[in-house]
Parts: C-alpha cells; structure tokens; sequence
C-alpha cells in the first residue's frame, strides 16, 4: 500500500503576485530515502462553460505570455482568497465578458498537476447567459469574446485549435453531462 512521504523541513524559495514556489525535504516511507521537492503553490482556478440564452457556447481569445500565442479559451480566473467557486466564476464571466447568468452550477473538478502543484481547478456551467453590461478587464488583458455553436466547438477541438488543458477538461465535464462523450465498452470494462 502506498503511504505518504514525511515532510521534514520546507522553506519558501521565490514568491509572486500569482504563485509561490515551495521546496521541501520529504522521506520516503518504506526506503527512508530523502529527497527535495518542488511545490507550486498556487489559488485555485475557476472555468466557466457559458451558454448564451440561445445555446451558444462563449469563449474568449486572449494573448497568453506563457505560450506567447493567442489562444482561444473559457471565461477563467483565479478563485480569491475566501471566495467560493461559483462566485469566483460568476465574477470571472462578467469580468471578462461582460455576461451574466441565470442558472450556475459545479460541474467537476481536477487538480491541474499533482506532481508539483497544490491548487484544484473546478468548472462551472453558467446557463441563460445575458449581456449585462461591458469588460471590466485588468490592465494587463485584452479580450475578444466570441459566440460558438455546439458543433462549431467540435470542429475546433478536432482539428488542435483548443490547446489549454483546463479549457479542454472543463468542456469535457461539460460534454460529458450532456451525454455527448462516447465511452467505449472496452475502456468501461478496464478500468473496473
């Protein structure tokens, strides 16, 4: 049986407005082997699969440094300390949008990287969404809001237009309520 590792000492290596980076020297719990660890410590995020009173499905192109492309994705942010998901989300939907919605609900939830980070990703599924107003975007975002139909989305997934891992998982979630992800037999009866 696998058994957690004891931490023994940790020690902040570098903070940022966004994440801050911990090390720790942990032991193994059957070798005793010692080691270093690297932990990401990061707030957790929110993505909003968001759907127009009309069934369209609002996404948004925005730069992102990190890959230095423009990529098109889900409302997303950052949950703030002491805010709940759906709140962070409904935040994040009007804040980069300029929607809100009339129906939220938690749909799933992952956590991005376990090998060195310590955050949860969750999605949310905001229905009747309605134009409420303008962006309220930092100073540092520019954002294109864009309206898909359902079949549209598809198109953009099979041909590799959708690239962040966290927009891909929450559209799952969201496809997968729906009954629109095909399980095959065969993985059903592996993973039992």
């Amino acid at each position: 049986m696998v058994e957690p590792f004891e931490r023994k000492s940790s020690r902040t290596v570098l903070e940022t407005p966004i994440f801050r980076v911990r090390e720790d020297l942990a032991s193994h719990p059957v070798s005793g082997h010692e080691g270093r660890y690297v932990v990401l410590e990061s707030p957790d995020w929110v993505n909003v699969v968001a759907l127009t009173a009309e069934g369209r499905l609002l996404m948004v192109r925005q730069w992102r440094h990190g890959t230095r492309s423009i990529e098109l994705e889900i409302p997303a942010g950052m949950v703030d300390s002491g805010e709940a998901p759906l709140e962070a989300a409904a935040r994040e939907l009007r804040e980069e949008t300029g929607y809100e919605a009339s129906q939220w609900t938690l749909i799933g939830q992952v956590r991005p990287n376990c090998a060195y980070q310590n955050n949860t990703c969750y999605t949310a599924l905001a229905i009747g969404c309605v134009k409420a107003g303008e962006q309220d975007l930092d100073a540092g975002e520019d954002i294109e809001v864009v309206e898909l139909e359902i079949d549209e989305t598809r198109e953009l997934f099979r041909r590799g237009e959708l690239q962040n891992a966290m927009v891909l998982c929450g559209l799952m979630w969201w496809l997968d309520g729906r009954g629109d992800v095909e399980w095959s037999p065969a993985a059903e009866k592996s993973s039992k």
